[in-house]
């Protein structure tokens, strides 16, 4: 079962994957040379990217240094599952 270690790091103004870990690519499907260099809107259902989403995270890391919920995620082969996320 995946855990807290599971991880994945962003560079902030490219919103783009810097880092991957065995967790993260267990959890979500993707590789390390898959996903790195890629925009981290992929991870988001349709509807949240309909919704911009993505961009309203990063707007409230901006603006209070952290974001904080629950909500779903898409794996590569596009199942969803249920997660908790940070963002700082």
């Amino acid at each position: 079962m995946p855990s807290g270690s599971d991880s994945v790091s962003f560079e902030s103004a490219a919103e783009r994957a810097a880092s991957w870990n065995i967790g993260a690519e267990r959890l979500k499907g993707y590789s390390a040379a898959e996903i790195i260099g890629q925009p981290y809107w992929r991870f988001f259902t349709a509807e949240d990217q309909q919704k911009n989403v993505p961009a309203t995270i990063l707007d409230e890391v901006d603006r209070n240094g952290r974001f904080e919920a629950e909500g779903w995620q898409v794996r590569k082969d596009g199942s969803c599952f249920f997660a908790s996320a940070v963002a700082s």
